[in-house]
């Protein structure tokens, strides 16, 4: 086996701030893959904190335990932004988690597979020209000050799922969803994502469990499957009048815990819509 590097950040380390230049792709070692940098603190103590990764090359992280923040410390030798630098380079996060906040990302590519995380928060900057690609991956918007305005692909015969924790955000980028893949506009703690830029593709789309979506755009889907939250076309203004939504909408969850709400403007009328499933509640509000 060639020699190979990896960087491990020790969540013991949490209150300071590395800096971490990333041109390893992986480790192999006996029944895992380890990425460049990893997070091999105690699972009580999940959080490294970092304060700048620039990659010298396509890099990976993957192989801990806990989580990766970006972010500026309180209480280490750095306050300054946040950086995660790579402008030419792809970054891959598989069974990690990575939290950019208040942070500036400018890389070419994102990875995002395997269970992993990458959120974009609080006042977070991002240029990701070539986009997210989602492949049982997951992208966190959260509380977000401008709108998410990078291309998001979701891809893989699987389930990926694009969030929001707190507050309302808005995504403008536009979303592709590939044939075999399914995107689950799933929030937590009843926060809202509105979605500006389109979806697009044959994929699935599906919003299970919590949250409110907002889909205020077109749609190339004919079917919306909802199982938990509520999906909304429209946000009672012009900009979602005129859109094309799913027609077909499958309600599949236990009683008033799945809701389709219908917002068009005062001027206008959102018609032609079948329900069928069963519990959920389909509304206009």
């Amino acid at each position: 086996m060639p020699f190979l590097t990896t960087i491990s950040c020790l969540s013991s380390f949490a209150p300071r701030s590395t800096v971490a230049p990333l041109s390893i792709v992986s480790v192999e070692e006996p029944g895992q893959k380890l990425g460049a940098l990893v997070n091999l603190g105690p699972v009580a103590d999940t959080q490294a904190r970092l304060n700048a990764i620039e990659l010298s090359g396509d890099a990976l992280i993957c192989g801990g335990t806990g989580r990766i923040d970006m972010r500026i410390s309180t209480d280490g030798p750095r306050t300054t932004r946040p950086s995660l630098k790579g402008p030419d380079h792809v970054l891959t996060i598989g069974n990690q988690s990575l939290c950019v906040v208040d942070g500036d990302v400018n890389v070419r590519k994102i990875c995002v597979t395997n269970g992993a995380l990458i959120s974009f928060e609080g006042s977070s900057r991002e240029t990701i020209p070539e986009g997210v690609h989602l492949n049982r991956g997951k992208l966190q918007i959260w509380s977000h000050s401008q709108a998410f305005s990078q291309p998001v692909f979701v891809e893989g015969a699987v389930t990926s799922r694009i969030c929001n924790g707190w507050s309302t955000v808005t995504i403008s980028g536009p979303i592709e969803v590939a044939a075999d893949a399914t995107l689950n506009l799933q929030n937590s703690n009843w926060a809202s994502m509105k979605y500006t830029g389109g979806i697009t593709g044959e994929g699935r789309l599906l919003s299970r469990d919590g949250g409110v979506s907002h889909l205020v755009s077109d749609v190339a889907m004919d079917e919306l499957t909802v199982a938990g939250g509520m999906v909304v076309y429209g946000d009672g203004t012009a900009a979602g009048d005129g859109k094309k939504y799913p027609t077909n909408i499958v309600l599949n969850a236990a009683y008033l815990t799945a809701f389709v709400a219908l917002a068009p403007s005062a001027d206008s009328t959102l018609s032609g819509y079948t329900v069928s499933g069963t519990g959920g509640s389909p509304s206009r509000c």
